[in-house]
């Protein structure tokens, strides 16, 4: 294990050095990062609750640190497979893979985030750069038999350990997690697995920046502004600007921002059928950002996994251990709810149909429902919805939520603007129990910016965790992609 760890850390940090990223000094933010003397993110946080010094942090720090962490990482492996089987016990083992390599862990979901909600080529390529070989590091100690031999003594003897609920359901998880990930596999075939995880590592992750890249970069030329009827002065002064931006003034310009506004509101049938097509195709029609190739390969790498792992398909072994527990579990969950939203969505379907149908036979397609949605609401509530944007700010909508987590569950948010945060429309709230007991941070983010990935997601900069001593508070993240901003009306 140590000279395979060894290995694997001085060929991560040869390629880093290779791609020119340990000399790099972007900042995550505009505003300048606090100098420092020291990597901040091999120190100690002095931000309340520990919270990262996102004010600190460079693009550049990231290789050191995961190197680092990886050095450490692979110390902490050696010391749990030198505990002998007869001297095994609930914290030696359990309690120390659950320590093992915290600092490189706390990094690469550092990392990960940053790439999420900053983007920038220098993180992008740090990721890229990383993720394949921490991968491989991951799967050398589910594969190690030493590590498995313990954890499985281990559980064999679970009931006579004296563990209480909480420890006993960890040890199973961590048993059973090192089943599904392949250490019952054979030699070969978990040789095979690990080189699956490296591959699906880079491929997603360039599957999402051609997701990203290709929907800032996504633009639609109109010529005749006839083909605009429908659309607000206000929105057609707004693609002319970007017309004149681009040096085409004899256009007008729509952009993936526009999509929905343009096809909930534009009446020429024909062009919301040709920006439809466009946008949907943006990466399925050649080019750069084509991941049609991509899919493909990330599909039969997830299948090729599961049934290594012997399941039958991808679903199996992703749903398994979860509430619903298997595909036909989830099809029970699902199936009742269809029914209901499938009957309503076939009235409103019906009722678009109708309006469609007023002097015409054409059947409802894809680029019509934006449209007929539009006028349907219109004509049920008598007035046009885009105005209820203005009293649905985003701040009144974020106080509403707080209000009714504080009624149903005692829990309040106080704002917080001393914790340091990678952009400035991230807003920070200290969570708080009705015994004024804190219980963790709270990220918002909720707005879309260049380099954020699409899509509304939530997740955690840190977990709970606790020594015996002290405890690290939960640090709660929410990414939306509202296009409004606080106090303005324009959600």
């Amino acid at each position: 294990m140590n000279a395979s760890f060894r290995a694997l850390r001085s060929a991560l940090a040869a390629a880093l050095c290779g791609i020119g990223l340990l000399m790099a000094s972007t900042p995550l933010q505009a505003q300048t990062p606090v100098p420092t003397p020291e990597n901040p993110l091999l120190v100690p946080s002095d931000a309340p609750f520990g919270a990262p010094r996102f004010d600190r942090i460079h693009a550049a720090d990231f290789p050191e640190a995961i190197v680092q962490g990886l050095r450490e990482y692979e110390a902490d492996i050696d010391s749990i497979c030198a505990v002998a089987p007869e001297a095994a016990t609930f914290e030696n083992v359990i309690g120390a893979l659950n320590r093992a390599g915290r600092k490189l862990r706390d990094t690469q979901t550092l990392l990960s985030y940053l790439k999420t909600v900053v983007g920038g080529d220098s993180l992008v390529r740090i990721y890229e750069t990383t993720a394949p070989a921490l991968s491989r590091a991951s799967d050398r100690t589910t594969f190690d038999p030493k590590i498995f031999a313990l954890v499985s003594a281990l559980h064999q003897k679970r009931e006579q350990l004296g563990l209480d609920s909480l420890a006993l359901r960890t040890l199973k998880r961590y048993y059973n997690g090192y089943i599904a990930r392949g250490a019952l596999r054979t030699p070969a075939e978990q040789q095979r697995l690990s080189q699956i995880n490296e591959q699906m590592a880079l491929k997603r992750s360039r599957h999402g920046q051609n997701i990203l890249r290709a929907t800032e970069n996504f633009v639609f030329f109109v010529r005749d502004s006839n083909r605009l009827a429908g659309l607000s002065p206000s929105v057609r002064q707004r693609l002319a600007r970007r017309a004149w931006e681009l040096n085409r003034p004899w256009e007008w310009v729509i952009t993936a921002g526009d999509y929905s506004g343009v096809m909930a509101n534009a009446s020429d049938r024909s062009l919301r059928e040709q920006l439809y097509k466009a946008f949907t195709a943006r990466c399925s029609s050649g080019g750069e950002y084509d991941n049609r190739e991509l899919t493909a390969e990330i599909l039969n790498l997830r299948l090729e996994k599961a049934r290594l792992l012997g399941y039958d398909t991808y679903a199996e072994y992703a749903i398994r251990g979860n509430m619903a527990d298997t595909p036909q579990g989830v099809r029970e969950l699902l199936l009742p709810l269809l029914r209901a939203a499938g009957a309503k969505a076939g009235s409103e379907i019906a009722q678009m149909q109708a309006l469609r149908d007023e002097g015409r036979d054409t059947q409802l397609e894809p680029w019509d429902l934006y449209y007929y949605l539009q006028r349907l609401h219109t004509e049920r509530y008598g007035s046009d919805l885009r105005q209820a944007g203005y009293y649905l700010q985003p701040d009144k909508v974020r106080d509403g939520m707080f209000q009714v987590a504080q009624r149903l569950y005692g829990i309040w948010m106080l704002r917080r603007t001393d914790i340091p945060v990678c952009d400035p429309e991230i807003q920070v709230f200290e969570a708080r129990d009705r015994d004024g007991t804190t219980l963790g941070l709270l990220y918002l983010d909720c707005f879309a910016r260049k380099g954020k990935l699409k899509g509304a997601a939530t997740g955690s900069l840190r977990r709970y965790s606790t020594d015996g001593n002290s405890e690290a508070l939960p640090l709660v993240t929410v990414s939306a992609i509202s296009r409004g901003r606080l106090g303005d009306g324009s959600s």
